[in-house]
């Protein structure tokens, strides 16, 4: 579905809104996240899925929470995060051990600092590694719906920074757009279909024009459909 250039932001809301209201009137709710195992090495991916997915809730909240500068509950967050981390380093490969624990590193040294910017920044490249170590073959909900909810929680993040960065938001949304390219045929719904794209074109139109407010509301509504996938994949592969 296009998008005008130039459209005013509160005009891509209006639609927005309009679509998602359209598709929230006969949306079902479903929980399953992963493919039932049927031998005992798919029981251990799903399992393994399964602690990634655990641990990548509070890393979510985090970033929500510390938007809020709710700093009692971006610290209950973390403290539900650290408990699962014995575990979690269990089910990641080497590398990306590594790499979460670096990330770990850096959202602890930026709560200390009382930087809640930098908190949600690392809590968000955190989940990333997370949902890039998850085992596709047991997935109910493709990754790429991960990777665009990983997409819309950066691009608010960078958008609501003091400076926002521009050329970072323009990359999110390509590799937001390369991401739902792979998984656009498999959205058995017009309306969700046309919300995600018109939501990831005004992102993109949005860097590029430096539209702060157009570039808010995209990423919030890329976010909802994001929701919306992740409850309708499990009733589509039924």
């Amino acid at each position: 579905m296009g998008h005008p250039q130039g459209r005013p932001a509160w005009q891509t809301a209006g639609l927005l809104v309009v679509v998602l209201a359209g598709w929230l009137g006969y949306a079902n709710t479903a929980t399953a996240r992963s493919r039932t195992p049927s031998d005992p090495t798919l029981a251990a991916a799903r399992q393994r899925n399964e602690t990634l997915l655990g641990a990548a809730t509070p890393l979510q909240d985090v970033v929500r929470f510390a938007q809020r500068r709710d700093t009692k509950k971006v610290d209950g967050s973390i403290a539900a995060l650290q408990a699962q981390v014995p575990r979690l380093l269990q089910a990641l490969k080497p590398g990306a051990r590594r790499q979460f624990e670096a990330r770990l590193r850096d959202l602890h040294r930026a709560r200390r600092r009382a930087d809640l910017a930098a908190t949600a920044m690392a809590a968000v490249e955190a989940y990333r590694t997370l949902i890039l170590s998850l085992d596709a073959s047991v997935l109910t909900i493709p990754v790429q719906v991960d990777e665009l909810g990983y997409a819309s929680l950066k691009a608010e993040l960078l958008v609501d920074s003091p400076a926002p960065h521009w050329t970072d938001l323009a990359q999110v949304a390509r590799d937001a757009r390369s991401n739902w390219e792979r998984i656009r045929v498999s959205v058995h719904n017009d309306a969700l279909r046309q919300l995600m794209q018109l939501a990831l074109t005004s992102l993109n139109e949005a860097a590029n024009s430096k539209d702060r407010p157009m570039a808010r509301c995209a990423a919030q509504f890329t976010g909802a459909a994001v929701e919306l996938l992740r409850r309708q994949y499990p009733l589509w592969r039924r």
